[in-house]
């Protein structure tokens, strides 16, 4: 007989909904303006899903990536 101890659970829930392109590019808009409107460091930007998927991801120019 098992115990609710013994029953595997995931370690992450993943979510049904899904991103819909507007609220990406929403997103990513209001990212960008807050990164340009604190710094004059370039940044690289992810957008990613409940499992990790990437949904959106941006450069700025003379960003470095590592």
């Amino acid at each position: 007989m098992t115990t609710p101890q013994d029953e595997v659970r995931p370690c992450m829930r993943v979510s049904d909904v899904q991103l819909k392109l507007e609220q990406v590019q929403a997103a990513m808009k209001a990212m960008m303006d807050r990164a340009q409107s604190v710094s004059d460091t370039p940044v690289c930007l992810a957008i990613v899903d409940a499992a990790g998927n990437l949904e959106a991801f941006a450069k700025m120019d003379n960003a470095r990536l590592f």
